[in-house]
């Protein structure tokens, strides 16, 4: 998925683990939630990103 987006493909893998670590602890300590409380009464969120697959 993340290969698919380019500004994520196009950044160094560095970057994207020391984001990815932050995440993490964001989820962990419910800091994410205090930021962002406001979506989460919301049913849905579209942000625009899908994911299409086939077998072949």
């Amino acid at each position: 998925m993340r290969a698919g987006m380019s500004m994520l493909a196009m950044t160094p893998a560095a970057l994207i683990r020391d984001g990815l670590n932050r995440l993490r602890d964001d989820l962990a300590t419910d800091a994410c939630a205090g930021r962002h409380a406001g979506l989460l009464d919301k049913s849905h969120l579209d942000l625009g990103d899908r994911l299409v697959t086939a077998e072949l």
